[in-house]
């Protein structure tokens, strides 16, 4: 990962105050009684008109303190450190004991500072299983063994410079500092980017009104034959205009944000596909509501719902319906909702999905085009068209280094950097199923297993492609979403019930927890905690599904409460704190949750009226209004063939809705 780097010598730092003969990584002791390493810190610890806050006292801790305060000593923290200040750092963290109760420290020395210190009797002592000293070469042992990434869980990684590191007193400090900070920006999206599941939960609800096909009567129905990805990366402008002229040879499978720029082209794909459940996935795909009736929609199980609701041709979604688990229906299978074997979404971007898809659909063959991952030689992320190239370079993120296809280098930012990781995983998976990646982009990320190959030099079908046998399996009557829909009204009524069954217990699990640990009645402390045991026990083993959907909903503040280091160590209150917190993310995951089915089921009530054609369209266009859905205007405009005007004052609430989506997205 990280280099082991040889430290440099800075000749023109010759402080006055020196005690020996100065030597590059030689502990010296100062005037004032420090032991320090003067190419490193003689401007911060030796400088003669330096005076020590009192006698006998040390100038190197004082700086220190002045300079880092309480920063370094906080609970449940892991503490990357870049530099040690000549060991000083790791005086003054030990020198304030006890040490915070749940925290590590690392400190990172390149390997001839990290030699000198460790033989140093003064420093020696000093290192123990809380403070590290290590050198660039032992980060990835050290990272595991003191749980980086269930620090990361809990927002308690941080990444410090010593004085020496910031003043780059050393080349090799400025080096090491921006390869860990890429490093640990990497580590940290690759863990925390799936904590978050609330917006993901909320989308998946607010879909499952709209969803009725999914992908599994579609596996494997074009085996062996090539599919064309076309990605959201600059280098798509370089293969548009032969997209263009060999439009019929191919099966175009899109991501939804380059439509404006497909539509300006006169290309519409087989599949347009969108994954994102945040607003900003409609308002830089607002254009794709214009592609023709052809055009499929593939949405992620947790799209945005304004997509979702707003499409108005056929659509299919990947992945589970629900968001749980349902019981096993032995007596009637055909009732189950959550379909067996669907396609599965995986990330980080909507292009690995679109690569699962057509794996999924049997091709054998996976080109892509605007497949980049890293940043242009014009600093762009995003092809024309689209709001990311408006904006212009990307200007201010944490830079990782990677190679092109044509074998130079390339910037990138941590979420493309483990986007290029999990495309290698990805084509790795699919290598040993016989499918193989092609890339043509020149100047995008080298990826492993995704060998670069121009679109000219692909083998492609000199005849039209034939999608008929996908049509064929796109057609439904208006009882069987009927029923479906039905059956959808039964499960979300359960599960609604059953949150504020979980809602209540939490409640009651809060009070045991604080009656246990105040003791307001000493002889019941065994029986309140029982009854905590008794709770925990009935939500797993009497409502699974429910638990199971509220903890996922509260994840990223139930891991919070999971402490990697010293859970033992915690005293009565802060035992008490940490189970009140576990039950009140629950209590409060639930009551969030509450809140979202009643206007999933008027939504459910809404689809089912919509299946009635010869119904008042101003009733359901009433509806729209009141469910807050009314981009759900296009759709009925197009399924029941109306007139614009009938649809006119509704579209003009879905207009202003998207004009303030856009408006807080140019803010962001």
């Amino acid at each position: 990962m990280m280099a082991n780097m040889s430290a440099t010598h800075n000749s023109d730092l010759s402080p006055a105050g020196w005690q020996g003969e100065e030597n590059p990584y030689e502990l010296v002791q100062t005037a004032y009684g420090d032991w320090i390493i003067p190419t490193l810190n003689g401007l911060h610890f030796g400088a003669i008109n330096t005076e020590p806050p009192t006698a006998n006292s040390s100038v190197a801790q004082h700086v220190i303190k002045k300079h880092f305060g309480n920063a370094l000593h906080q609970q449940d923290r892991l503490f990357i450190v870049v530099g040690s200040d000549s060991g000083q750092l790791i005086r003054f963290v030990q020198s304030q004991a006890p040490l915070p109760r749940g925290s590590r420290w690392i400190f990172i020395e390149p390997a001839p500072i990290a030699r000198a210190l460790r033989d140093a009797p003064e420093i020696r002592p000093l290192l123990d299983d809380y403070v590290h000293l290590i050198t660039p070469d032992q980060w990835p042992e050290t990272a595991k063994l003191l749980l980086l990434d269930d620090y990361f869980r809990i927002g308690g990684v941080v990444f410090e410079r010593s004085l020496a590191a910031l003043d780059h007193t050393t080349q090799d400090y400025l080096e090491l500092a921006g390869e860990l900070d890429a490093e640990l920006s990497r580590r940290r999206y690759v863990t925390v980017a799936n904590l978050g599941k609330m917006p993901f939960i909320r989308a998946q609800l607010g879909n499952i009104p709209n969803f009725f096909a999914n992908l599994v009567p579609l596996k494997g129905i074009f085996q062996g034959k090539k599919a064309l990805i076309l990605a959201g990366g600059p280098s798509l402008d370089d293969e548009i205009g032969w997209i263009k002229a060999h439009r019929d040879r191919l099966f175009l499978i899109a991501v939804s944000r380059i439509s404006a720029r497909l539509l300006a082209t006169g290309i519409h794909p087989d599949f347009v596909v969108t994954v994102d459940p945040h607003p900003i996935s409609l308002t830089v795909s607002r254009q794709m509501f214009e592609f023709e009736p052809r055009t499929i929609l593939v949405a992620g199980n947790h799209a945005y719902p304004g997509i979702v609701n707003r499409w108005p041709h056929k659509m299919l979604h990947t992945d589970l319906l629900l968001p749980w688990d349902e019981s096993p229906n032995q007596d009637n299978p055909e009732d189950t909702i959550n379909a067996k074997d669907n396609v599965v979404s995986v990330g980080p971007t909507v292009t690995h999905t679109c690569v699962m898809l057509a794996a999924y659909l049997g091709f054998a063959e996976i080109a892509f085009a605007g497949l980049d991952l890293c940043h242009s030689p014009e600093g762009q992320t995003h092809a024309q068209g689209s709001s990311e190239a408006t904006s212009g370079p990307l200007l201010d993120y944490t830079a990782v280094k990677v190679s092109t296809n044509l074998g130079g280098f390339a910037w990138t930012t941590p979420d493309y950097f483990a986007g290029i990781e999990a495309m290698e995983n990805l084509a790795a998976y699919l290598a040993h199923k016989g499918v193989t990646l092609f890339n043509p982009s020149r100047h995008g990320a080298a990826i492993k297993d995704v060998p670069f190959r121009p679109l000219t030099e692909i083998s492609w079908p000199q005849e039209a492609f034939n999608r008929q046998a996908l049509d064929a399996q796109l057609s439904h009557t208006p009882d069987e979403i009927v029923r479906h829909i039905d059956l959808l009204r039964t499960a979300t009524r359960t599960m609604s019930k059953n949150i504020g069954k979980i809602e209540r217990l939490a409640q009651l699990a809060m009070e045991s927890n604080r009656a246990f640990f105040n003791m307001v009645t000493p002889t019941r402390q065994v029986l309140h905690r029982r009854r905590m045991l008794a709770i925990d026990r009935l939500m797993r083993t009497r409502l699974p599904q429910a638990e199971q959907l509220v903890k996922a909903v509260a994840q990223h503040e139930l891991i919070a409460t999971d402490l990697p280091h010293d859970f033992f160590a915690l005293d009565a209150r802060q035992a008490e704190n940490l189970a009140h917190r576990f039950y009140d993310a629950i209590q409060r995951a639930a009551k969030f949750l509450q809140a979202l089915f009643p206007n999933l089921d008027y939504r459910l009530e809404t689809r089912r009226l919509e299946q009635n054609t010869p119904l008042d369209p101003e009733e359901i266009l009433a509806r729209y209004i009141e469910g807050d859905e009314p981009e759900r205007a296009l759709w009925l405009k197009t399924n029941w063939q109306l007139p614009a005007e009938i649809i006119e004052k509704t579209e003009k609430t879905y207009t202003e809705k998207l004009s303030e989506l856009i408006a807080a997205d140019r803010e962001r």
